[in-house]
This record gives C-alpha cells, sequence and structure tokens, in this order.
C-alpha cells in the first residue's frame, strides 16, 4: 500500500521543519493519538483516514472523490465499495481533542522552527483574533450555532465563532476555540489562556483591550500589545515619556460577571502610545496603542508601533484559511462534525505552514513573501509526480518551486471584496426551502 504523498514527505525529507513534524504525523504516532496501539485496523483505520481527510481539505474534493483518489492511490483496497457512509461515519473516530492536540503540537513546532528574526526582543509573539464560519442548515446546528437574530427564520445559516492564536514568527495556528452568540471573542479567548506562557507577548485589536482581561495577563507573566478602545487620552493621568508616548494609569470598572473583583488590582499603569496612519482611501487616522512594554529603551515607540502594524497578518491568515481554502462555509451536518472539520483544516493549513517557512529560509525572505495560494496549487498538482520521486527529491523539487513564487512587500494590505461578474438573478429564499418543493419559483 503507498501512502499519501505529502505526509511520506513530511515523514521522510532531510527538512527541519518536516524532520520536527514527523514526530506527530506519522503512521504510529497517528494511530497511538486517535485509536491507540492495540485497536484493529480495519479498512478506514486512524492512518487513511487521517491522509484521505487531509487530502479532502486540501484539495476540496467531496467524498466520493476522496475515495476514489484513495483507490486509486493504493491509500485503501481497491476492493473497497465507492459509496460515502463507511467513510463519513469512520470520520466519527477523530475526537475534537485529539484532532486539536495534534493541531496545535504541529503549530508549535512551526512557530519554534521559525526565524528568531521573526520574533521582536526575542520573544514568542501570539496574535490574538476572531472570525466566525457559517454551517449547514441544519436542526442540530442551529440549535448549538444558531444564525444571527436579525435574519429571519430558514433564511439563514447558522455562524460558529472561532478565536484563534497564531505565531506572528509563521503564521501558524497554535491554538483555537470554538463558539457562538454575539460578542464571543472575550469568553473564548479566556479559553486559550493555558497556551500562554510567562514572557509571551499578546498583540490583539480593540475587542479584546479590557481592562479585567488585561490585568489577568499582566498577572500570568504575559505582556501585551493592544489597540485602545477610545482613541482618546483626555480624560486620563497620564506622564509624557516622549512625543505621543506616555504612560498611563487605567482604572478598574465595573465588575465583570466571570472574576470577583476583589481579584483584580484598584488600577494598572501603562504605556500609551499615539500614533498616524493612512487609509487606502488617502485619509490620515490616529490609533492609541497600549502595551505593557512600560521600558522606552528597552522597547523604542517605533519598533512597538511596528510590530503592532504586523497584527494585521492575522486578517490575512483568516482570509486564507476562509477564501483560498474554502473553509468559509463547512460541510458537515452536525456541529460535533464541523467542529472536527475544521480542526482538520487547520492542521492542513499548518502543513502548508511548515512548507512554506521551509521555502522561505531556501529563498531568505521571510515567510510572508511566499505565496500561500501558490504552495496550495503546488502542493495539490504536483501529487501525481511526487508519487513517482523518492519523499527527498520530491521535497528539494517543491522546494525549487515554491521559493521562486515569491510575492511583493505588501504591509497592511487590503483589497476589497468585489468582483467583477455579477452572480445570477435569482429571486430571494424568504421561507424554509422545502416549503418551495412543489410551488414553481417565480423569477
Amino acid at each position: 500500500m503507498t501512502s499519501y504523498p505529502l505526509t511520506d514527505m513530511i515523514r521522510k525529507s532531510k527538512s527541519r521543519v518536516f524532520k520536527s513534524l514527523s514526530r506527530f504525523i506519522g503512521r504510529d504516532e497517528i494511530r497511538d493519538l486517535f485509536t491507540g496501539p492495540k485497536n484493529r485496523e480495519r479498512i478506514y483505520h486512524a492512518w487513511p483516514l487521517f491522509q484521505m481527510w487531509l487530502h479532502q481539505t486540501l484539495s476540496g474534493c467531496s467524498c466520493r472523490e476522496a475515495i476514489a483518489w484513495a483507490i486509486g492511490n493504493g491509500v485503501i483496497p481497491s476492493r473497497v465499495s465507492p459509496l460515502t457512509p463507511a467513510f463519513c461515519n469512520a470520520k466519527k473516530k477523530f475526537g475534537e481533542v485529539p484532532l486539536k492536540s495534534l493541531m496545535s503540537s504541529v503549530g508549535w513546532t512551526i512557530e519554534e522552527s521559525s526565524d528568531g528574526r521573526r520574533r521582536p526582543f526575542g520573544r514568542n509573539v501570539l496574535v490574538a483574533d476572531g472570525t466566525s464560519v457559517q454551517l449547514p442548515d441544519t436542526p442540530s446546528n442551529q440549535r448549538e450555532y444558531p444564525q444571527p437574530k436579525g435574519q429571519k427564520a430558514g433564511c439563514g445559516q447558522p455562524v460558529m465563532g472561532i478565536v484563534a492564536l497564531m505565531g506572528l514568527g509563521s503564521g501558524a495556528i497554535v491554538d483555537l476555540a470554538a463558539g457562538m452568540g454575539s460578542g464571543f471573542e472575550l469568553p473564548l479567548f479566556r479559553k486559550l489562556w493555558s497556551s500562554l506562557k510567562k514572557g509571551d507577548l499578546l498583540l490583539a485589536d480593540a475587542e479584546f483591550c479590557a481592562y479585567a482581561h488585561l490585568a489577568c495577563l499582566i498577572g500570568k507573566g504575559v505582556d501585551f500589545l493592544v489597540r485602545k478602545r477610545n482613541d482618546d487620552l483626555q480624560n486620563y493621568a497620564k506622564r509624557e515619556i516622549g512625543k505621543d508616548d506616555y504612560l498611563l494609569v487605567l482604572k478598574r470598572g465595573s465588575e465583570p460577571n466571570w472574576i470577583e473583583r476583589e481579584q483584580l488590582p484598584e488600577s494598572m499603569l501603562v504605556r500609551a502610545i499615539a500614533f498616524s496612519f493612512q487609509t487606502p482611501d488617502g485619509d490620515i487616522r490616529e490609533k492609541v496603542i497600549i502595551t505593557s512594554l512600560l521600558d522606552p529603551k528597552l522597547y523604542p515607540k517605533e519598533k512597538v508601533i511596528e510590530i503592532y502594524r504586523r497584527r494585521w497578518e492575522m486578517e490575512i491568515v483568516f482570509n486564507h484559511i476562509k477564501t483560498q481554502m474554502g473553509m468559509s462555509l463547512l460541510k458537515s451536518k452536525s456541529p460535533e462534525g464541523c467542529l472536527r472539520e475544521f480542526l482538520v483544516g487547520m492542521i492542513a493549513y499548518n502543513v502548508i505552514r511548515g512548507i512554506m517557512l521551509d521555502a522561505a529560509c531556501k529563498a531568505h525572505v521571510p515567510p510572508c513573501r511566499i505565496s500561500f495560494q501558490g504552495t496550495v496549487s503546488r502542493v495539490r498538482n504536483l501529487s501525481p509526480l511526487i508519487t513517482a520521486l523518492d519523499p527527498q527529491r520530491a521535497y528539494t523539487l517543491l522546494m525549487n518551486h515554491i521559493a521562486k513564487d515569491i510575492v511583493p512587500e505588501r504591509p497592511g494590505r487590503s483589497e476589497p471584496r468585489m468582483r467583477k461578474r455579477r452572480p445570477k438573478n435569482y429571486p430571494l429564499l424568504t421561507k424554509y426551502r422545502n416549503s418551495f418543493n412543489h410551488a414553481p419559483c417565480k423569477s
């Protein structure tokens, strides 16, 4: 039985990153993680199932196509039924906890392999941000992740909120939490605190600038760099330590419902830095960022602003995941299946990030200069050729192609979500879809 080209290359390549990943992505490792060493190996046991799901995520194919691909490449025997129920049911053996553990292990391994020059002040810098993905409109998905309240029943999609931690050095996702409802970011963010270690630097936008959360992070020994919710500094006690650079006293506000008031300090000394920037429309606006990096000599204002500007890389990552990888709308009909599907997608994403990191080292450029879409396309389309080569030659070929696909410097890149070709003018769905089964739909 042959192996999936990508996992075979990871296990046998001499690349530094791939050698590290082989500790987590291998036949024995996957078997022990999801089933145990003494579990009986059926047709859809952990190893071929993992390879098929990884291929399905990277290629965007259906379950039927994944089975046909697996039979054609010898991942499963040719006598296997081409029907999908057995494959879909086998996916349920991949639990949320081991999938999340594998995603986190792969993400941290890639982040630790990144160039030290991508780590400001010699620290691990983690970026926190939230997004949401849509789920199929099934009763179970609606119960677990209900659609926004402003949408009419039967006309919207269930929405699952995601808050993730990204390593700034590599762009890999090291942890995530899923939930629902408006204002989901802060409750989910608290679930990720176990991934933040003493000495780490957290980078986030204004949504995460809450007094109680910042105070708890300082208590854990984690520094922060976040945008202030209100850019006005007039009503605060402050001391100027440089041009547009201040030491600021934040006072404890109303008591949050998740922590006792006595556990929070009455005030907190932070540093506030004001800077201006130009919008894509050419307007000049001002922002204020606050940080626990108080010493202006150890942490110069210009360097702090430069680090904050890189927070936008997290937005680009979510765009890659939802647009290039096609994960803005998941396919599973159950909430548990949707979460597993998204976690497998994050494992695939991290593997792609590992390949990009290797290519960046070969090209002597930062990882953000390597094309994400170009990497995904080459992994998809070079698979038949990689199968015919030994893993080391396959790795060399893949790296040579990817390392030449260098994109220009694009700091703060923001492209409008627009398209030139308009969709067909279908009438809007104003009732449950099944109510139209026996009624002609007038255009």
